[in-house]
């Protein structure tokens, strides 16, 4: 007679059971997989951001970091206490450098270009995440440029003196192409500043024949405004996003040291070209956002850049935008 139902059962489980033992006893035993090593490299660098009908896209093109001294008001007791108390490096400034993109009725263009290989390994990523998102550089309309320093034009360029946006034209302001293109400016300037003329010059060389050079507000491209905020160089230009009643002001540097000229906007930078223009400039954009409450896009604000200015007595704050989804 064979085992009962009753023996069948125990008979399986207490079996089962053997089994599951012998399999995690065996899994103890045999060696953990080997991890393969996390990359450094942060992931988060394409944000999308819609501004009525239009997509802006921002990419963290990377950052760099600079001594406490290019801000000399910073490189104090009240400037270190200041980046204290907002959970800053007071050793040391951290540069985030972000490029844009805008697409429109079938067009694209890109504001600033980033720094290529030019100023070290922790920036120039903006091409490979540029097709990343999906975006042709060959198909790449327009680029405007906020100014011309190595940060903002070194990605015009490849290493060989190519043109990377090769059916692109440039918009920059004029009085920006002349003054990096004037021999006698750049005499002016010590020995080792002068290498921001090349980058300068290097970047808009193979563009010439494809260069457009704006001298007063206006309409640069459907929906894409000029607006002189010079200072940060002779002609910072800043660039006005408007679409279906939604506005995003793209504002290039008017502020390179985050939380520091904000709370501080008198505050100079040893590489603003005009000093007193750079302040003047920067506290004007701040009141246009703050009292307009527009939004607005830094290249050297936290990623993605985005977000709004607020006023309370002398003093401005920033506010991220949330981040969200399209």
């Amino acid at each position: 007679m064979g085992p009962s139902r009753r023996e069948f059962l125990l008979g399986t489980a207490a079996a089962g059971a053997a089994l599951m033992l012998d399999g995690l006893e065996a899994r103890a035993a045999a060696p953990a997989p080997a991890q393969a090593p996390a990359k450094a490299t942060q992931v988060a660098s394409i944000y999308r951001h819609k501004v009525g009908d239009m997509a802006v896209t921002s990419f963290m093109d990377g950052y760099l970091v600079r001594p406490l001294t290019v801000l000399p008001d910073g490189n104090t007791d009240e400037g270190k206490k200041l980046l204290a108390e907002n959970f800053m490096d007071t050793a040391q400034f951290q540069f985030p450098v972000n490029c844009h993109a805008v697409a429109a009725g079938g067009r694209l263009l890109v504001v600033d270009t980033g720094c290529r290989n030019v100023l070290g390994p922790t920036a120039g990523r903006f091409h490979g995440l540029l097709r990343a998102a999906g975006y042709d550089p060959a198909k790449v309309s327009t680029v405007l440029l906020t100014h011309m320093h190595p940060d903002h034009v070194s990605g015009l360029v490849s290493p060989e003196g190519q043109a990377l946006f090769p059916n692109a034209e440039v918009v920059v302001h004029e009085n920006e192409w002349k003054h990096w293109h004037s021999d006698e400016n750049m005499n002016k300037v010590p020995e080792a500043a002068r290498g921001a003329f090349k980058f300068a010059r290097a970047g808009g060389a193979p563009y010439k024949g494809r260069l457009r050079l704006i001298s007063k507000d206006g309409e640069v491209a459907p929906g894409i405004t000029a607006v002189a905020c010079p200072g940060h160089t002779p002609g910072h230009t800043a660039f006005l996003v408007s679409s279906s009643g939604a506005r995003l002001l793209i504002w290039g540097d008017i502020v390179n040291v985050q939380p520091l000229q904000f709370l501080r906007p008198a505050w100079a930078a040893t590489f603003d070209v005009i000093k007193p223009l750079a302040v003047q400039s920067r506290k004007r954009i701040f009141d246009m956002a703050s009292q307009e409450r527009l939004t607005i896009a830094g290249t050297h604000l936290g990623f993605p850049g985005i977000g709004n200015v607020t006023k309370r007595g002398s003093e401005y704050g920033f506010i991220p935008a949330r981040w969200q989804d399209l």
